[in-house]
């Protein structure tokens, strides 16, 4: 397990947050209000067209994406992509290599606990940070806009009443916590199959005698 294995992870949840056509947090606003007309004239919209607001999430809200985010389709998509080039380069953390559906069940558990681990600090550390964590979907058309935006908001996150956006040290300190905490659980797995294997070897010595 190297300290580089969750960057793969991260470029494909930035990409399927990209491409996804569904909001994570919505951000509402009340287009029949006159202050929406007025900010849709000096942006250049029509007075119909809707103009994003901030609204900070409730706890409630909090809650339910971070299940989504920690357990949700992407980590699950993500870590099934990253596993899958894992067993075509027979990475770590399998104990000595290996191939076969166990293996790879055993690069997936890897890779999806690491972005749960992630996750959980994130959002943990968000708390403390009094940040808002959730992920705003770019209001930009086409697929390289929205991929930067993805991209962006994994460095910073929306803090105040008016959701400005600012460097966030959750977002950077949480994927080395999900990292590391994998790579002494790797270490830890490769300590129990050398065991295990000697084990087996005293087991077959006694036998043969």
């Amino acid at each position: 397990m190297k300290m580089h294995r969750i960057a793969p992870l991260l470029y494909a949840f930035s990409a399927l947050a990209a491409l996804s056509p569904c909001v994570m947090a919505q951000e509402p606003a009340s287009t029949g209000s006159s202050s929406v007309t007025a900010a849709s004239a000096s942006q250049g919209t029509t007075p119909g067209q809707r103009v994003p607001t901030y609204v900070r999430p409730t706890e409630k809200t909090k809650l339910h994406n971070y299940l989504f985010d920690a357990f949700g389709p992407y980590p699950i998509a993500g870590a099934l992509i990253v596993a899958g080039i894992d067993q075509a380069k027979t990475s770590p953390p399998v104990p000595e290599g290996g191939q076969g559906a166990g293996a790879f069940g055993e690069r997936f558990g890897s890779n999806f606990g690491i972005a749960a681990i992630t996750t959980t600090t994130r959002y943990g550390l968000a708390k403390a940070f009094r940040e808002d964590a959730l992920y705003y979907q770019c209001e930009c058309k086409g697929v390289f806009r929205r991929l930067g935006h993805a991209v962006i908001s994994t460095l910073t996150a929306r803090r105040g009443d008016d959701g400005h956006r600012e460097f966030s040290v959750p977002d950077v300190v949480s994927p080395y916590v999900g990292t590391m905490t994998a790579v002494y659980g790797s270490k830890l797995l490769e300590i129990a199959a050398m065991e295990r294997g000697r084990q087996r070897r005293r087991r077959t010595k006694t036998q043969t005698r």
